[in-house]
């Protein structure tokens, strides 16, 4: 996926990886700023209901605006049919 455009972001490098889906650092391809994208894996696309739970995420996040909750910039599916998010990238400590 790196140097891959995903909505508007581009690909820079993997940050983490989960059962349900990979997340990426990523950056605007026009403003520069910075992303994370979250992409679901392939075996979970298949599961419509999985879909929509993320996708439900995506949209119930973007309705909060607090301090603790993520900003969601916009949200979609890759030519495979694969769904992610991208979201505010946050700096901090690994919790390990």
């Amino acid at each position: 996926m790196i140097g891959q455009v995903v909505g508007k972001y581009r690909i820079a490098e993997k940050i983490g990886e989960g059962g349900m889906g990979s997340v990426y650092r990523a950056e605007h391809t026009v403003l520069g700023s910075p992303a994370a994208v979250k992409v679901l894996l392939p075996q979970w696309t298949q599961d419509a209901i999985v879909v929509d739970r993320f996708f439900h995420e995506a949209k119930a996040a973007s309705a909060i605006r607090h301090v603790g909750i993520v900003e969601v910039f916009d949200y979609g599916r890759l030519a495979n049919d694969q769904a992610w998010i991208a979201m505010e990238l946050l700096r901090g400590e690994n919790l390990t």
